[in-house]
């Protein structure tokens, strides 16, 4: 990703990034996410998680077509580093 790119990011969008980065190939429920991005956990807050994933979904887009971040349902999001390949459903 480059500089450009990243200064596109919010604030969130940074942490979560960063987060899935940490812990590459890993799955994170919402509730980790919400951990990761300093949001106080809240059924409120919970499914609002999803429209940060989609806005950041597509700004790496931008920077390359390949998808990176993968849904896992009833468990979380899984990023998947450049040269690996997610295994299994999604």
């Amino acid at each position: 990703m480059s500089i450009h790119a990243l200064a596109l990011l919010t604030a969130l969008e940074y942490k979560l990034l960063s987060h899935f980065l940490q812990y590459p190939a890993q799955v994170h429920s919402r509730e980790q996410l919400l951990a990761a991005g300093d949001i106080t956990q809240s059924s409120q807050y919970e499914r609002n998680i999803d429209t940060h994933i989609k806005s950041l979904r597509a700004k790496l887009r931008r920077c390359s077509d390949r998808q990176y971040l993968l849904t896992h349902r009833g468990f979380g999001y899984l990023c998947v580093p450049a040269g690996q390949q997610e295994t299994g459903p999604c």
